[in-house]
Protein backbone atom coordinates (compact mmCIF):
# COMPACT_ATOMS: atom_id res chain seq x y z
CA UNK A 1 0.00 0.00 0.00
CA UNK A 2 3.08 2.45 0.52
CA UNK A 3 2.73 2.84 -3.51
CA UNK A 4 -0.37 5.09 -2.84
CA UNK A 5 0.44 8.42 -1.48
CA UNK A 6 0.62 11.64 -2.25
CA UNK A 7 -2.77 12.21 -4.56
CA UNK A 8 -2.26 14.37 -7.43
CA UNK A 9 -4.90 16.17 -9.52
CA UNK A 10 -4.99 18.84 -12.42
CA UNK A 11 -7.72 20.08 -14.55
CA UNK A 12 -7.26 21.17 -18.16
CA UNK A 13 -9.10 23.49 -20.07
CA UNK A 14 -9.31 24.30 -23.56
CA UNK A 15 -11.18 26.84 -25.26
CA UNK A 16 -10.83 28.66 -28.21
CA UNK A 17 -7.14 27.07 -29.09
CA UNK A 18 -5.90 27.81 -25.84
CA UNK A 19 -5.02 25.86 -22.64
CA UNK A 20 -5.73 26.75 -18.62
CA UNK A 21 -3.46 24.35 -16.30
CA UNK A 22 -5.14 24.13 -12.62
CA UNK A 23 -3.14 21.90 -10.43
CA UNK A 24 -2.92 23.74 -6.68
CA UNK A 25 -6.74 23.99 -6.28
CA UNK A 26 -8.95 21.97 -4.60
CA UNK A 27 -11.10 19.52 -6.46
CA UNK A 28 -13.02 16.72 -6.27
CA UNK A 29 -14.72 14.56 -8.94
CA UNK A 30 -17.08 11.97 -9.36
CA UNK A 31 -16.79 9.52 -12.87
CA UNK A 32 -18.89 7.43 -14.93
CA UNK A 33 -17.34 5.22 -17.56
CA UNK A 34 -19.39 2.75 -19.49
CA UNK A 35 -18.44 0.70 -22.62
CA UNK A 36 -21.24 1.59 -25.55
CA UNK A 37 -23.25 3.52 -27.02
CA UNK A 38 -24.04 5.87 -23.90
CA UNK A 39 -21.99 9.04 -22.99
CA UNK A 40 -19.71 8.53 -20.27
CA UNK A 41 -20.49 11.36 -17.98
CA UNK A 42 -19.05 12.91 -14.64
CA UNK A 43 -19.12 15.94 -13.09
CA UNK A 44 -15.98 17.96 -11.60
CA UNK A 45 -16.00 20.50 -8.20
CA UNK A 46 -13.65 23.24 -8.34
CA UNK A 47 -12.65 25.35 -5.32
CA UNK A 48 -12.22 28.96 -5.80
CA UNK A 49 -11.59 29.79 -9.86
CA UNK A 50 -9.96 32.71 -10.74
CA UNK A 51 -12.70 34.87 -12.78
CA UNK A 52 -10.29 34.38 -16.11
CA UNK A 53 -10.63 30.55 -15.76
CA UNK A 54 -14.36 30.48 -14.77
CA UNK A 55 -14.87 32.82 -17.78
CA UNK A 56 -13.42 29.84 -19.99
CA UNK A 57 -15.30 27.24 -18.76
CA UNK A 58 -18.54 29.15 -19.46
CA UNK A 59 -17.17 29.59 -23.18
CA UNK A 60 -19.21 27.71 -26.03
CA UNK A 61 -17.47 24.52 -27.07
CA UNK A 62 -15.23 24.33 -24.31
CA UNK A 63 -13.43 20.90 -23.35
CA UNK A 64 -12.44 19.71 -19.79
CA UNK A 65 -9.56 17.05 -19.14
CA UNK A 66 -9.69 15.67 -15.69
CA UNK A 67 -6.42 14.08 -14.79
CA UNK A 68 -5.54 11.93 -11.53
CA UNK A 69 -3.22 9.41 -9.89
CA UNK A 70 -0.33 9.20 -7.01
CA UNK A 71 3.00 10.20 -7.21
CA UNK A 72 3.94 6.70 -6.39
CA UNK A 73 2.60 4.99 -8.51
CA UNK A 74 4.11 6.67 -11.53
CA UNK A 75 2.13 10.29 -11.74
CA UNK A 76 -1.24 10.99 -13.20
CA UNK A 77 -3.26 9.99 -16.02
CA UNK A 78 -6.22 11.30 -17.87
CA UNK A 79 -9.22 9.86 -16.53
CA UNK A 80 -11.81 12.00 -18.50
CA UNK A 81 -11.96 14.39 -21.45
CA UNK A 82 -15.31 15.87 -21.96
CA UNK A 83 -17.83 18.77 -23.39
CA UNK A 84 -19.15 20.67 -21.04
CA UNK A 85 -22.55 20.77 -20.62
CA UNK A 86 -23.81 23.26 -17.72
CA UNK A 87 -21.16 25.11 -15.26
CA UNK A 88 -22.72 26.33 -11.88
CA UNK A 89 -20.57 28.37 -9.63
CA UNK A 90 -22.29 28.88 -5.53
CA UNK A 91 -20.82 30.43 -1.96
CA UNK A 92 -20.20 27.81 0.43
CA UNK A 93 -19.01 29.72 3.43
CA UNK A 94 -15.95 31.71 2.38
CA UNK A 95 -15.24 29.52 -1.07
CA UNK A 96 -17.03 29.70 -4.08
CA UNK A 97 -17.20 26.26 -5.65
CA UNK A 98 -17.83 26.07 -9.19
CA UNK A 99 -19.65 22.53 -10.54
CA UNK A 100 -19.24 21.68 -13.85
CA UNK A 101 -21.37 18.90 -15.85
CA UNK A 102 -19.24 16.85 -18.45
CA UNK A 103 -19.95 14.38 -21.20
CA UNK A 104 -17.77 12.37 -23.23
CA UNK A 105 -18.43 13.13 -27.01
CA UNK A 106 -21.46 15.45 -26.26
CA UNK A 107 -20.07 18.06 -29.26
CA UNK A 108 -20.21 14.68 -31.54
CA UNK A 109 -23.76 14.24 -31.28
CA UNK A 110 -25.33 17.42 -32.00
CA UNK A 111 -26.27 18.18 -35.32
CA UNK A 112 -23.93 15.96 -36.82
CA UNK A 113 -25.51 14.51 -40.08
CA UNK A 114 -24.22 12.99 -43.47
CA UNK A 115 -25.29 12.84 -47.03
CA UNK A 116 -22.80 11.23 -48.85
CA UNK A 117 -22.07 7.95 -51.21
CA UNK A 118 -19.30 5.84 -52.31
CA UNK A 119 -18.91 4.84 -55.50
CA UNK A 120 -17.33 1.72 -56.67
CA UNK A 121 -15.69 -0.69 -54.70
CA UNK A 122 -15.64 0.62 -50.91
CA UNK A 123 -13.86 -0.72 -47.34
CA UNK A 124 -16.20 -0.03 -44.13
CA UNK A 125 -13.35 0.72 -42.50
CA UNK A 126 -12.42 3.68 -45.30
CA UNK A 127 -15.79 4.70 -44.91
CA UNK A 128 -16.13 4.99 -40.85
CA UNK A 129 -13.10 6.89 -41.17
CA UNK A 130 -14.55 9.15 -43.47
CA UNK A 131 -17.39 9.53 -41.28
CA UNK A 132 -14.87 10.05 -38.24
CA UNK A 133 -13.95 13.67 -40.08
CA UNK A 134 -17.48 14.73 -40.50
CA UNK A 135 -17.96 14.33 -36.72
CA UNK A 136 -14.27 16.19 -36.31
CA UNK A 137 -13.03 13.33 -34.12
CA UNK A 138 -10.63 10.42 -34.90
CA UNK A 139 -10.97 6.62 -35.36
CA UNK A 140 -9.57 3.29 -33.74
CA UNK A 141 -10.67 0.01 -34.38
CA UNK A 142 -9.99 -2.29 -31.94
CA UNK A 143 -9.62 -6.36 -31.56
CA UNK A 144 -9.33 -8.40 -34.61
CA UNK A 145 -11.92 -6.97 -36.63
CA UNK A 146 -11.86 -7.71 -40.67
CA UNK A 147 -13.07 -4.69 -43.11
CA UNK A 148 -15.48 -5.54 -45.72
CA UNK A 149 -16.06 -4.05 -48.79
CA UNK A 150 -19.05 -2.77 -50.58
CA UNK A 151 -19.21 -4.20 -54.11
CA UNK A 152 -21.13 -1.44 -55.58
CA UNK A 153 -20.82 1.46 -53.60
CA UNK A 154 -22.80 2.59 -50.25
CA UNK A 155 -24.48 6.30 -49.36
CA UNK A 156 -25.20 7.22 -46.12
CA UNK A 157 -27.71 9.39 -44.85
CA UNK A 158 -29.13 11.01 -41.59
CA UNK A 159 -27.48 10.98 -38.50
CA UNK A 160 -23.82 10.43 -38.43
CA UNK A 161 -23.46 7.70 -35.38
CA UNK A 162 -26.23 6.30 -37.02
CA UNK A 163 -24.77 5.51 -40.20
CA UNK A 164 -21.75 4.28 -38.08
CA UNK A 165 -24.01 2.15 -36.23
CA UNK A 166 -25.34 0.15 -39.46
CA UNK A 167 -21.26 0.26 -40.71
CA UNK A 168 -20.65 -1.81 -37.32
CA UNK A 169 -23.03 -4.38 -37.76
CA UNK A 170 -21.26 -5.45 -40.80
CA UNK A 171 -18.12 -5.99 -39.73
CA UNK A 172 -19.39 -7.57 -36.22
CA UNK A 173 -18.66 -4.32 -34.39
CA UNK A 174 -20.38 -1.86 -31.81
CA UNK A 175 -18.94 1.58 -31.38
CA UNK A 176 -18.51 4.08 -28.39
CA UNK A 177 -17.06 7.45 -27.46
CA UNK A 178 -14.16 7.15 -25.29
CA UNK A 179 -12.20 10.67 -24.31
CA UNK A 180 -13.84 12.37 -27.23
CA UNK A 181 -12.75 9.52 -29.43
CA UNK A 182 -14.20 7.59 -31.76
CA UNK A 183 -13.85 3.53 -30.91
CA UNK A 184 -14.93 1.06 -33.17
CA UNK A 185 -14.26 -2.51 -31.54
CA UNK A 186 -15.12 -6.39 -31.73
CA UNK A 187 -18.19 -7.79 -29.91
CA UNK A 188 -17.02 -9.46 -26.91
CA UNK A 189 -13.77 -8.64 -27.07
CA UNK A 190 -11.40 -7.50 -24.22
CA UNK A 191 -8.02 -5.56 -23.41
CA UNK A 192 -6.05 -7.60 -20.66
CA UNK A 193 -5.23 -4.74 -18.30
CA UNK A 194 -2.67 -6.20 -16.11
CA UNK A 195 -4.68 -5.30 -13.04
CA UNK A 196 -4.42 -7.52 -9.90
CA UNK A 197 -6.10 -6.64 -6.86
CA UNK A 198 -5.92 -7.88 -3.28
CA UNK A 199 -5.86 -6.24 -0.24
CA UNK A 200 -2.46 -5.38 -0.38
CA UNK A 201 -2.62 -3.64 -3.48
CA UNK A 202 -5.28 -1.53 -3.29
CA UNK A 203 -8.85 -3.41 -2.81
CA UNK A 204 -11.09 -1.83 -0.43
CA UNK A 205 -13.12 -4.50 1.52
CA UNK A 206 -15.07 -7.09 0.46
CA UNK A 207 -16.53 -7.69 -2.96
CA UNK A 208 -19.82 -8.35 -3.62
CA UNK A 209 -21.16 -10.51 -6.00
CA UNK A 210 -23.96 -10.26 -8.54
CA UNK A 211 -27.11 -12.55 -8.90
CA UNK A 212 -30.10 -13.04 -11.13
CA UNK A 213 -32.00 -15.28 -10.36
CA UNK A 214 -30.37 -16.81 -7.80
CA UNK A 215 -27.38 -16.94 -10.72
CA UNK A 216 -23.89 -15.05 -10.51
CA UNK A 217 -23.93 -12.47 -12.80
CA UNK A 218 -21.39 -10.13 -11.77
CA UNK A 219 -18.76 -8.88 -9.39
CA UNK A 220 -18.68 -4.98 -7.51
CA UNK A 221 -15.75 -3.69 -5.68
CA UNK A 222 -14.01 -0.77 -4.70
CA UNK A 223 -10.58 -0.09 -4.89
CA UNK A 224 -8.01 2.70 -4.68
CA UNK A 225 -7.82 5.14 -7.51
CA UNK A 226 -7.37 3.10 -10.44
CA UNK A 227 -6.76 6.04 -13.58
CA UNK A 228 -6.11 3.69 -16.12
CA UNK A 229 -8.86 1.16 -15.89
CA UNK A 230 -11.17 1.34 -18.90
CA UNK A 231 -14.65 -0.06 -19.73
CA UNK A 232 -13.74 -4.19 -21.24
CA UNK A 233 -10.41 -4.22 -19.82
CA UNK A 234 -9.77 -7.48 -17.64
CA UNK A 235 -8.78 -7.28 -14.02
CA UNK A 236 -7.94 -10.15 -11.31
CA UNK A 237 -9.23 -10.09 -8.08
CA UNK A 238 -8.17 -12.49 -5.28
CA UNK A 239 -10.21 -12.16 -1.70
CA UNK A 240 -11.59 -14.28 0.57
CA UNK A 241 -14.46 -14.62 -1.24
CA UNK A 242 -13.49 -13.94 -4.97
CA UNK A 243 -11.16 -15.59 -7.09
CA UNK A 244 -10.74 -14.58 -10.84
CA UNK A 245 -10.39 -12.53 -13.46
CA UNK A 246 -13.44 -9.70 -14.20
CA UNK A 247 -14.41 -8.04 -17.61
CA UNK A 248 -14.89 -4.13 -16.14
CA UNK A 249 -18.55 -2.84 -17.32
CA UNK A 250 -18.43 0.45 -15.61
CA UNK A 251 -16.06 2.55 -13.66
CA UNK A 252 -16.92 5.04 -10.80
CA UNK A 253 -13.78 7.29 -9.68
CA UNK A 254 -15.06 9.20 -7.27
CA UNK A 255 -11.77 11.83 -5.65
CA UNK A 256 -11.46 15.14 -3.81
CA UNK A 257 -7.23 15.80 -3.42
CA UNK A 258 -8.12 17.60 0.21
CA UNK A 259 -11.04 14.72 1.92
CA UNK A 260 -10.92 11.62 2.21
CA UNK A 261 -12.37 10.20 -1.11
CA UNK A 262 -10.10 9.24 -3.64
CA UNK A 263 -11.12 5.61 -5.17
CA UNK A 264 -12.86 3.38 -8.31
CA UNK A 265 -15.87 1.75 -8.10
CA UNK A 266 -15.95 -1.63 -10.25
CA UNK A 267 -18.36 -3.45 -11.45
CA UNK A 268 -18.13 -6.56 -14.61
CA UNK A 269 -18.92 -10.16 -15.35
CA UNK A 270 -17.06 -13.12 -14.56
CA UNK A 271 -14.13 -13.64 -17.60
CA UNK A 272 -13.46 -17.12 -18.14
Amino acid sequence: MSKFWERLVKVTIESAGQQITLNDLKVSFDITLIKGEALNEGTVKIWNLSPSSLSALQKAKTTLILSAGYAGTGGMATIFKGDIGEVESTPQGADIVTKVYLFDGLSLLKGKRVSNSWSGSTSVFEIIRALGRVLGTTVSFEGALKDKRFESGFVGYGNTLQVVKVLCSKINADWTIQQGKLSVYEKDTSVISGVFLTASTGLIGIPEKLYKKNKPIGVKCVSFLLPLALPNDIIKIESRNIKGAVKLTKINHVGNNYEKDWYSKLEGVSFA
